[in-house]
């Protein structure tokens, strides 16, 4: 049976309202009872959210919006066949990162609304990595230790 990540637009779990989670939590419900009734099992995000909360809570703090993205591709990643992609998805930071991770490792991205394939060829990947390496790559001293004979 195959394993299907699905991603959708969240928001914010540490700032935005409850009521607002409320609603994309049983957003994400309605979906992943859907595609499970398909036949796939589902790696639902606001699952992995829950895990976080109570792991941190052990040690009395909150995890960060990082600490959660992190773990949710982690579990993409190590878990999912294919991502799957809610509607609103075209808004989201989160999605965004999720999409770039599952096609940089090879992994099937679906347009639930659209009913596409989002595929990158190698050329298109490397377009769409290259604003975001040159984002990263701006402490000269790193840039420079790759240069060969550079003297600092």
């Amino acid at each position: 049976m195959k394993t299907v990540y699905l991603s959708g637009p969240i928001g914010d779990v540490l700032t935005d309202s409850k009521e607002h989670l409320r609603e994309r939590r049983k957003a994400f419900e309605k979906y992943a009872a859907k595609i499970r009734k398909a036949g796939y099992d589902v790696i639902n995000p606001f699952d992995i959210s829950d895990v976080q909360f109570k792991v941190f809570a052990q040690d009395g703090e909150k995890p960060t919006r990082e600490d959660l993205m992190r773990a949710d591709i982690v579990a993409m990643a190590s878990s999912a066949d294919e991502v799957w992609l809610m509607p609103g998805w075209e808004e989201s930071r989160g999605c965004d990162g999720e999409i770039h991770a599952a096609l940089a490792i090879g992994l099937p991205v679906f347009d639930i609304e659209r009913r596409h394939v989002i595929t990158l060829s190698k050329t298109g990947m490397q377009a769409l990595l290259r604003p975001l390496c040159g984002k990263i790559a701006t402490d000269t001293k790193k840039i420079n230790m790759y240069e060969p004979n550079q003297k600092e």
